[in-house]
């Protein structure tokens, strides 16, 4: 018998979602861009709480659905990550601070330097703390280091650096070769623009 491990997903809600939009599983495995050997039953593990969602699918499954990635995060249980990650003792050091407008800033001294590491996160992640007005407000996101931008990190929610400025959005590509669009989760999108490096959310959590 399959082990609910996320309990707090509410499937109910993401199935209507499938009805109204007359999806199937093998449909939102192609939108989450899962590998065909397992997309189905990846899918199916998701959403009936026996596997965690992926930032980056929520940023998928939300643009699908037309609804907010914030309506995502919430039916999916993640607005009360807090309570799980307080159970570790493992910290990630928060390099950032992601304020209005979607822009990230590096923190000062002064600012609290770490967080709790989620379980099943790499050792070698870094963390953005939000602060800025919006359901996202005090929230935390876990991504891997920066790197350079690569084609396949597009469909990916990720900070980037785009010319002096770092933000964090899911990222498409554009029209021209080696240019991206960026979807930021507070304010505009910007269009055509050149990526410096990227490093992928893997996880969001509300901070303590």
């Amino acid at each position: 018998m399959a082990t609910v491990r996320y309990p707090e997903f509410n499937t109910e809600w993401f199935e209507h979602q499938m009805k109204k939009h007359d999806l199937t599983y093998n449909d939102l495995a192609g939108v989450m861009e899962i590998p065909f050997q397992s997309a189905r039953s990846t899918v199916y593990k998701v959403f009936h709480g026996e596997q965690r969602l992926r930032a980056d699918w929520a940023a998928k499954l939300a643009d699908r659905f037309g609804v907010g990635l914030e309506d995502v995060l919430k039916e999916a249980g993640i607005v009360d990550a807090k309570m799980i990650v307080r159970e570790k003792k493992k910290g990630v050091r928060i390099e950032h601070e992601l304020t209005g407008d979607a822009l990230v800033k590096i923190k000062g001294a002064g600012g609290r330097r770490t967080a709790p590491l989620p379980p099943g996160m790499p050792e070698h992640t870094q963390g953005v703390r939000i602060g800025m007005d919006g359901p996202f407000n005090g929230w935390i996101a876990y991504c891997l280091p920066q790197a350079p931008m690569k084609p396949d990190t597009a469909g990916q929610l990720c900070v980037v650096q785009i010319g002096d400025a770092v933000k964090i959005g899911r990222v498409e590509r554009g029209n021209v070769p080696g240019y991206y669009d960026v979807t930021p989760v507070s304010g505009r999108k910007v269009e055509e623009v050149r990526i410096e490096w990227a490093a992928p959310v893997l996880w969001m959590a509300a901070g303590e």
